[in-house]
């Protein structure tokens, strides 16, 4: 019998030692973890988070230049109480950031969405995450990772469907250019299956076909050491005081969204837009001392 040599994403238990799955994903970029949110969870998360899917708005109409065959909805902790204490709490989530993170300290979460594609939707590029991060482009090879990627489905991930395809090994390339005789791995996966990723993989979400005809939908997280934000907040001031800076200090302190160089979003966003027009915060504003 011929044995297969397509490439192979490995596969682990939810209960093998988080440690030993970042030793693979160390040398392979990439892990499946099987199992890891209960089936009545994933329901439950996407019975909540219904209603935002059902009002999200084409972001093309803002200027961004999505398919319209995708919706990345976003607000997930104050839309779905299974995401903030289900999934949010998950052992075998933390147990990974726990391993990917041993060597810098704490970690958070600086993006979630839920992501959803239907027929006709086309291949992404092949790209690297965190890239708008400066700071993760100068490391040196063999730096820890500052950044992990978490992909929890809701649904099947199948090829037809455009399943994320990764090339095993390739957060050690020098560049995302892929060689010619290099082929990717298909990471075909079940509901509530994790899906975690090394900073610097070379990754795209696959085609969605016709041949597969239902919505593909996804929790995408992005995960990073704290190093990469503020290390004392200025979140507890109070708000006049706030409100008496120069828009130029309360974006200094972290009142307002940020941007780095060659990120589009930019950081410390509120549904993907600016921080202070939701808060809908003043500057210059007299100070009663």
């Amino acid at each position: 019998m011929a044995i297969s040599s397509e490439p192979r994403i490995q596969r682990f238990a939810v209960n093998t030692d988080p440690t030993l799955v970042w030793q693979t994903i160390e040398q392979d970029s990439v892990a499946i973890i099987t199992d890891v949110v209960p089936p009545d969870v994933i329901q439950r998360f996407q019975q909540e988070i219904e209603p935002r899917v059902e009002s999200w708005e084409n972001a093309a109409l803002n200027g961004w230049k999505f398919s319209p065959h995708t919706k990345f909805v976003n607000g997930l902790l104050s839309s779905s109480q299974a995401y903030r204490h289900d999934i949010l709490n998950n052992s075998a989530l933390h147990g990974m950031c726990k391993a990917a993170f041993e060597q810098t300290g704490d970690y958070w979460i600086v993006s979630a969405v839920h992501r959803l594609t239907q027929p006709g939707h086309p291949a992404q590029d092949w790209h690297r995450d965190a890239n708008g991060w400066p700071l993760v482009k100068c490391q040196q090879p063999g730096s820890p990772p500052l950044t992990i990627t978490i992909i929890i489905p809701t649904t099947e991930f199948t090829e037809a469907n455009g399943a994320t395809r990764l090339f095993l090994g390739s957060h050690q390339w020098p560049t995302v250019d892929v060689p010619s005789d290099a082929r990717p791995a298909v990471a075909e996966l079940k509901a509530g299956d994790m899906l975690v990723m090394r900073q610097g993989v070379v990754h795209s979400g696959g085609v969605h076909t016709a041949e597969a005809p239902d919505t593909r939908g996804m929790l995408l997280l992005s995960l990073a050491s704290c190093q990469l934000s503020q290390y004392e907040s200025a979140l507890g001031l109070p708000r006049p005081l706030v409100e008496s800076l120069t828009p130029l200090v309360q974006k200094l302190v972290g009142w307002r969204t940020i941007f780095p160089l060659g990120h589009p979003m930019g950081l410390n966003t509120f549904r993907s837009g600016l921080v202070e027009e939701k808060l809908g915060l003043q500057a210059n504003q007299p100070l009663e001392e």
